[in-house]
């Protein structure tokens, strides 16, 4: 159960990159709330822009990625093909505004004062739990904000924290480290889901059981497949059939079906017979089979397919909205996005628009605002569908994307 996933521009275009003329910049200072976006013109010219469209920073970076929250501002660029960290407490948009534009590698690379950690990391995550992914010499490790290293580059592979924990793989095993980068769950498994409910599906000899946090089963690996708990209950396969066990191991509902998914508002998705539907918590169908494809309940509402067309179903199984849409994704605070004639909008909970579907993509939402793409150039909306930002540039992300 996978999701598959025009205005004109009547605006003069003075304050945004054109061919290889320097870029307008905005006198602004080191304030986090001239930051709005970092956007591209050209390939991989990223500079960041503040909401009047005006370049705080030229676009000479060939990545930009921008961190903001209470505590915390930060700025990430990629010069060839390393990644480092701005030192956002000095003054660095004077000490950039110095460079001679378009920069070299050398000029940003040893500009003094520009960097609190140099460029060095050839991938670098998003800021998760205090803590930030990054990789050197194939290996991939932790740093804080500042760029020195909290945990150093040993595993092969690792995931995000979340709760503490975050997966890691090293010698082709995979187990869950803490923050001091020792193993709270040995590399003992074959596969690990995270933590739900306090439990995650492992697997390892080719069976799947549940553990606990300090790597003891909690669920004996019995089990052909499993997903993690929701609402008390786990999705497991027996000899090629789905059902769910509670956190005793016990089946609550007998693997009788092909594919389920997991329990969301009282109902999980079930297919039988190539049919989806949506069962209780004593396995009954509480929507009997009859649609190509679901998705699981949000904000009382699942989508649904019917001759290749999504809608959306209420817990009755009757259509709330038809299904006439070619792509859709769950609600989210009232609203969900939806494809129709190639072009993106969203619609509510009655099926009518808020954002009428006028885009070439719309990413996800933070906060009030949404990177958009019209006619192959990118911009900023609001959640009307104004353009906050008219799209002009080849590319923008906003904090925290």
């Amino acid at each position: 159960m996978i999701k598959s996933f025009k205005i004109l521009l009547v605006c003069a275009l003075s304050v945004i990159f054109i061919g290889f003329s320097e870029p307008v910049k905005a006198q602004t200072g080191n304030d986090p709330s001239n930051f709005f976006a970092a956007a591209s013109v050209g390939r991989a010219n990223y500079g960041i822009i503040n909401d009047k469209r005006e370049w705080v920073i030229a676009p000479m970076f060939k990545g930009l990625r921008l961190i903001k929250s209470d505590d915390v501002f930060s700025i990430m660029a990629e010069v060839g093909y390393d990644w480092g960290i701005i030192d956002t407490k000095n003054d660095f948009v004077s000490t950039l505004s110095k460079v001679v534009w378009p920069a070299s590698l050398e000029d940003l690379h040893d500009l003094d004062g520009l960097w609190v950690a140099p460029p060095q990391f050839k991938e670098i995550g998003n800021y998760f739990d205090k803590l930030i992914r990054a990789e050197k010499d194939h290996k991939c490790g932790f740093i804080n904000i500042n760029g020195s290293w909290a945990i150093s580059p040993q595993f092969d592979t690792c995931g995000y924290f979340a709760e503490g924990l975050a997966l890691a793989i090293q010698n082709g095993k995979i187990g869950f480290i803490d923050k001091n980068g020792a193993w709270a769950v040995p590399n003992d498994f074959d596969n690990l889901d995270l933590f739900s409910e306090g439990l995650a599906a492992a697997e390892k000899g080719g069976k799947y059981g549940f553990i606990d946090k300090k790597g003891a089963w909690a669920i004996e690996p019995l089990f052909d497949d499993a997903y993690g708990f929701s609402e008390g209950l786990a999705a497991a396969a027996k000899d090629d059939k789905y059902g769910f066990i509670d956190k005793n191991a016990a089946w609550a509902i007998s693997p009788e079906f092909e594919d389920i998914g997991i329990f969301s508002e009282g109902l999980a998705a079930a297919n039988i017979d190539g049919l989806w539907g949506f069962i209780d918590k004593n396995g009954a169908w509480a929507i009997p089979p009859s649609f190509e494809e679901v998705f699981g309940f949000s904000e009382g509402l699942a989508v649904a397919a019917k001759d290749d067309k999504y809608g959306y179903i209420d817990q009755k199984g009757a259509w709330a909205i038809p299904p006439s849409f070619d792509e859709v994704a769950d609600f989210s605070g009232g609203m969900a996005m939806v494809k129709l004639d190639d072009m993106f909008g969203f619609i509510d909970k009655n099926g009518a628009w808020v954002i009428p579907p006028e885009f070439d993509t719309i990413e996800d939402f933070s906060g009030e605002f949404a990177p958009a793409a019209l006619n192959g150039k990118y911009g900023i909306i609001d959640k009307k569908g104004n353009w906050v930002i008219i799209p002009v540039y080849d590319n923008i992300y906003l904090p925290n994307q």
